[in-house]
């Protein structure tokens, strides 16, 4: 009603006029400090606000970074321990294949040295069989040694029985006596 009034009827009370619209003026002046105070301050919260979330969001970058470069240290040690996983089984294989061979080497060895062995008793049999046959030769050859000499013996005794014979003859013929016509 006041304010109604010092509007309205300003001319009838001249003496209040001028002070009333200053007075209207500064509240208004004052409202619109209090706004821009109030809009400054919601401002600055919204800037607060938004440094917040930024600040927020950068942490969040960095855990999210930090999480995926120990994921990724993580994946590296386990491709490192895979690949020294897989060059111990490797080395497993070959140090296998190794000992393979060597088995391999020893079989063959043992095979040639069998064949070896077989091929020295074959030529022991070969050498025995010879030092037979020779014997037998021997054998045949000192019995037909023996038999020459049983049947020059046999010869000899009977060139002797003939020669007896022949002087048992001589001997034993009789003594013709003087011959008639020569006395």
């Amino acid at each position: 009603m006041r304010l109604g009034s010092l509007l309205g009827h300003g001319a009838a009370n001249p003496g209040s006029g001028p002070g009333s619209l200053i007075l209207i003026l500064i509240l208004i002046l004052i409202l619109i400090l209090v706004l821009i105070l109030v809009l400054i301050l919601v401002l600055i919260l919204i800037l607060v606000l938004v440094l917040i979330l930024v600040l927020v969001l950068i942490l969040v970058l960095i855990l999210v970074l930090i999480l995926v470069l120990i994921l990724i240290l993580v994946l590296v040690l386990i491709l490192v321990l895979i690949l020294i996983l897989v060059l111990i089984l490797v080395l497993i294989l070959v140090l296998i294949l190794i000992l393979v061979l060597i088995l391999i080497l020893i079989l063959i060895l043992i095979l040639v040295l069998v064949l070896i062995l077989v091929l020295i008793l074959i030529l022991v049999l070969i050498l025995v069989l010879i030092l037979v046959l020779i014997l037998i030769l021997v054998l045949i050859l000192v019995l037909i040694l023996i038999l020459i000499l049983i049947l020059v013996l046999v010869l000899i005794l009977v060139l002797v029985l003939i020669l007896i014979l022949i002087l048992v003859l001589i001997l034993a013929r009789p003594d013709p006596g003087p011959d008639p016509r020569s006395s």
